[in-house]
């Protein structure tokens, strides 16, 4: 699809009336996020809620989940973790992340009840234009699950289900929100949802992101972007972790030790070849930072002993007070 490309008139005339067209049209590389706000679930009723996303043009990951109350629309900078989807659905991979991290199935429990999460390989299907996936929030049998279906599909197929719902995970989400990422350059999707969609109260950075009734609406401000006819708009980045996401998360008092014993160093990041590909914890690569010969030579066997590599780790150690101290 061109880069300014939109979805065709006869699409669009048979959409439901409940749709929202995104535009994600600047900073690629930075993940912007959407929150939409949902009725809370009603114990009597035994419908599900649920927001579904149909692709139209994607250069990045798409990603859905379910955002804590505390939350707030931004922009976060590249390698920080995507701390605000508290429950985060990367649906080009299927992979499902809580608080950042990866919810992994273990099988059944000693009771033989079944585990959080179980993921469904055989549905999952890269975010090709046309596309729907969809979050969902069952209120009869407490369960999440994400879907995925193209439009000729008479029914979608489960890509994971979380049932039942951890206390953990309901204690952080509170009353949650649904939520939306992307972090392309020329991003276009649909949302509908079974609930209404006012874009009055759907949260979004406008330095990154544009909301639109119509896909003519949703386009980038004049001179931002591409198809706008000029150079890039300029936009705030933040650096996120969980806990200045979330304004209420407490660490655990088994793991509270550790976090106050993390220190930050001040690394010189004009060290030729540095590049930070991560925040908290701070990792940096470094292209050139070692020889082959000296990678090959770290790469010992256990047989030879341990002096050569102490004596590899030195060398290290050595570029690594240069790269940090600058002497």
């Amino acid at each position: 699809m061109a880069d300014d490309a939109q979805p065709s008139s006869s699409s669009s005339a048979a959409e439901p009336a409940n749709t929202v067209h995104l535009l994600k049209f600047n900073a690629p590389g930075v993940w912007s996020n959407v929150i939409v706000p949902a009725p809370a679930p009603s114990p009597s009723t035994s419908s599900s809620t649920s927001l579904t996303v149909t692709v139209d043009s994607l250069t990045s990951d798409l990603c859905l989940g379910l955002v804590a109350p505390t939350v707030q629309p931004m922009n976060c900078q590249p390698g920080n973790p995507i701390a605000f989807l508290t429950l985060m659905w990367n649906a080009t991979h299927n992979r499902v992340y809580f608080l950042n991290h990866p919810l992994v199935p273990l099988g059944t429990t000693t009771g033989g009840k079944p585990v959080a999460i179980v993921y469904h390989a055989d549905a999952h299907t890269s975010p090709a234009p046309g596309l729907r996936f969809t979050i969902e929030v069952d209120a009869a049998d407490g369960a999440i699950r994400g879907r995925c279906s193209r439009s000729s599909d008479a029914e979608s197929q489960v890509c994971f289900e979380i049932k039942p719902v951890t206390q953990a995970i309901r204690a952080n989400l509170g009353a949650p929100r649904f939520g939306m990422a992307l972090s392309g350059d020329n991003d276009r999707v649909r949302m509908t949802a079974t609930f209404p969609l006012d874009l009055r109260t759907i949260g979004a950075k406008a330095d990154t992101l544009v909301l639109g009734e119509t896909a003519a609406d949703a386009k980038p401000p004049s001179g931002a972007g591409k198809g706008g006819g000029g150079g890039r708009a300029s936009f705030e980045a933040v650096a996120v972790n969980v806990e200045s996401v979330l304004s209420g998360f407490r660490i655990q008092p088994k793991y509270r030790g550790a976090a106050e014993r993390r220190q930050h160093i001040d690394v010189n990041e004009a060290f030729p070849g540095c590049k930070k590909i991560h925040s908290d914890p701070d990792i940096y690569e470094i292209d050139g930072f070692l020889s082959p010969t000296e990678c090959q030579r770290l790469m010992v066997r256990p047989a030879v002993g341990m002096r050569a590599v102490r004596s590899r780790l030195a060398v290290c150690m050595r570029t690594l007070h240069r790269l940090c101290c600058g002497d």
